[in-house]
């Protein structure tokens, strides 16, 4: 076997795949590529931590894909597969996927809380005060809303554009 086979077969090489497609957008190759990804780690049960870490990093892309292409459902069996894998839940990440779930789910009162969680620890998550921000104004919290997009924008005035659009048509009276 050659070791470009090796290497094309590796759990690694697939999420390097999917990673690649994230840059340019390719929902299609995420979700191939992660499910592979996802697949082999699993066939391995004497799994090495590189190869958890792994896993762990193919689910939370999976996941966040599958949100976005309006798959709450797979994404919360993502979610559910990987708490069953990881020690730590409370990494950036797995909260973050966990609010973003629960405010597509349109329960925004808890998903602030997550969001809460990630902010305490690392007051420049932009992507946590964007998510806190339109969660916010789903719930007709303009004010704290207003906050966390003035805060973006000080902490990182090139994503103003991100934050006006993401934050539009949020939170109807």
């Amino acid at each position: 076997m050659s070791l470009e086979k090796n290497q094309s077969n590796s759990p690694e090489y697939y999420l390097a795949q999917a990673q690649t497609a994230n840059k340019k957008n390719d929902i299609i190759s995420i979700i191939a590529m992660t499910s592979k990804c996802i697949a082999l780690c699993e066939q391995n049960t004497d799994q090495m931590q590189e190869e958890k870490n792994t896993l762990t990093t193919a689910y939370i892309l999976r996941a966040n894909t599958l949100l976005k292409m309006g798959d709450t459902t797979g994404a919360e069996k993502d979610l559910n597969q990987l708490l069953a894998i990881t020690n730590n839940k409370e990494t950036e990440d797995i909260l973050m996927l966990q609010g973003r779930i629960l405010a597509r789910k349109g329960n925004h009162k808890e998903a602030i809380e997550y969001f809460n969680k990630i902010i305490v620890n690392n007051s420049s998550a932009i992507e946590a005060l964007r998510e806190r921000g339109a969660s916010y104004l789903a719930t007709g919290d303009r004010i704290k809303a207003t906050e966390d997009a003035e805060r973006i924008m000080t902490l990182s005035p090139d994503k103003v554009k991100a934050v006006s659009g993401d934050f539009k048509g949020e939170g109807t009276d």
